[in-house]
């Protein structure tokens, strides 16, 4: 057995972006994401910001608004915090643009879009904005409808002893030119932050999840999916 205290949450969802603590609405589903503008997120200048990709933009916003939930968005020294993400699609939609750039005999391959044909490049662009030097890893078949990235987690913060695992899933879903059938699972960013003992913050944790035999309990909950962890997380607030 193994447990964690749930310490922030935020997410970006077809219905707008959010946070736990500030009492917004979390409505996850399907169907076009807002966009995203730096000033909704940073309180701080990021030039690079505007030049991202969907996807980097999309991590970089639930990431950030999970930090400021759980008041680690503030930072003097680097903290070993590890992110372990899952997505479905991850930079596919990036690819697709890139590709269109290289067999265009009009323009030259655009290198903007090429600096972020990995999936887990909002991984490294976060780390840098928030000084964090834990491991950092994107699983590809995590989805929001399951535990699989909960499961990753748990694996780094037993195995590494890090300061705390920012957790979550990133995915914009199918680009239109895979030819992909659409489906109805959700898309957007949602992440957790969990952190080894509640005692190390300056607030209460919404609670405690812990992992026996591959089953996950919030404060003695079973929980089914990472959409299931945000739902009763915000019941204890």
């Amino acid at each position: 057995m193994s447990r964690a205290a749930v310490t922030g949450i935020g997410w970006v969802t077809p219905a707008g972006m959010g946070r736990a603590r500030r009492g917004d609405a979390f409505v996850p589903g399907a169907g076009p994401l807002p966009r995203i503008e730096r000033q909704a997120v940073f309180d701080f200048p990021m030039p690079r910001f505007k030049r991202m990709d969907g996807l980097c933009r999309l991590g970089m916003a639930g990431i950030t608004l999970c930090l400021a939930d759980a008041q680690l968005d503030g930072w003097y020294r680097k903290r070993t915090i590890a992110l372990v993400a899952g997505s479905r699609y991850g930079c596919l939609q990036t690819d697709f643009a890139y590709y269109k750039s290289v067999i265009d005999p009009r323009v030259a391959p655009s290198p903007s879009l090429f600096a972020y044909t990995l999936g887990n490049c909002f991984l490294g662009e976060a780390a840098i904005a928030f000084g964090l030097t834990g491991t950092a890893f994107v699983i590809n078949d995590g989805t929001m409808t399951d535990t699989t990235v909960l499961a990753g987690a748990f694996d780094n913060l037993c195995q590494s002893s890090p300061d705390g695992v920012l957790t979550g899933v990133c995915d914009l879903g199918p680009p239109r030119e895979a030819g992909l059938a659409a489906d109805d699972l959700p898309v957007g960013a949602h992440f957790v932050m969990l952190t080894p003992n509640s005692g190390n913050t300056c607030f209460s944790a919404f609670g405690e999840l812990e992992r026996d035999n591959g089953i996950f309990l919030f404060n003695g909950v079973p929980i089914a999916s990472l959409i299931d962890l945000v739902e009763q997380c915000r019941l204890t607030l």
